[in-house]
């Protein structure tokens, strides 16, 4: 059983889609498994606080910034990401997203309907 903390799992998991993962899905996979967690991780806390642990979710993806950035620049490549989006943004939706999951609980409903509005904002508009 793997007991490594959460950050060196998810920054395994980026070097895995990276390197392995198909390019036009890798990005939005990981951001999928994110906000999945912290909805998760929104009952673990809650089932905590009723035992009275007090409990800090304080882990970032910030340092997972140069895996994402490369997943972006992937995704980019393949013509399923804008080339115009910066991994500035991508932080920023990834960040709120999985504190709004994390925050609130989102039910599996919530997380693939926000799921879809950001992935389609994130994806080259066809044109007419």
């Amino acid at each position: 059983m793997d007991h490594r903390p959460g950050p060196d799992l998810q920054a395994d998991e980026v070097t895995a889609l990276a390197g392995e993962g198909d390019p036009s899905t890798a990005l939005f996979t990981f951001f999928t498994r994110m906000v999945m967690q912290a909805a998760g991780k929104r009952t673990v806390i809650d089932l905590l606080a009723r035992t009275g642990t007090e409990i800090q979710v304080t882990q970032s993806a910030q340092g997972l910034r140069h895996g994402i950035a490369e997943l972006l620049a992937l995704a980019q490549h393949a013509g399923t990401v804008c080339d115009d989006i910066q991994i500035a943004e991508v932080m920023a939706l990834l960040t709120s997203t999985r504190q709004g999951a994390l925050q609130a609980g989102w039910d599996r409903y919530l997380q693939r309907r926000t799921l879809t509005v950001i992935f389609d904002g994130l994806r080259p508009q066809a044109t007419p």
